[in-house]
């Protein structure tokens, strides 16, 4: 999906239209692209749900003293793993998919 949004873009910065146009269709097409993720029922990697900010301050709110510093540390340290994770996930899925399209897309 990121390679395709990505694709629908270069080919878009081929137009010769204004800036605003561009930022128009640009804007469209990031919208069409993440209205569809979506539909799909899919999420980017890299954001974390709305539960871990309430999580954290559920943390803060409920546990006092030395057993709140631990716990905050230690769920920070988990939230860090899975960006780490959620990033390298990216990064490789979308490495193979732009080098695919490079060399599969007809030029």
């Amino acid at each position: 999906m990121t390679v395709g949004t990505a694709a629908v873009k270069i080919a878009l910065s081929a137009w010769h239209v204004s800036d605003f146009a561009h930022g128009v269709t640009y804007g469209l097409n990031y919208a069409l692209s993440f209205l569809l993720l979506q539909r799909l029922g899919l999420v980017p990697a890299t954001k974390q749900p709305a539960m871990t900010a309430a999580s954290l301050a559920v943390i803060v709110r409920e546990r006092r003293g030395d057993d709140r510093a631990n716990e905050i540390a230690e769920y920070a340290a988990r939230i860090c793993r899975s960006q780490l994770a959620a990033v390298l996930g990216n990064v490789i899925v979308v490495s193979v998919g732009a080098f695919a399209f490079v060399h599969l897309w007809p030029c």
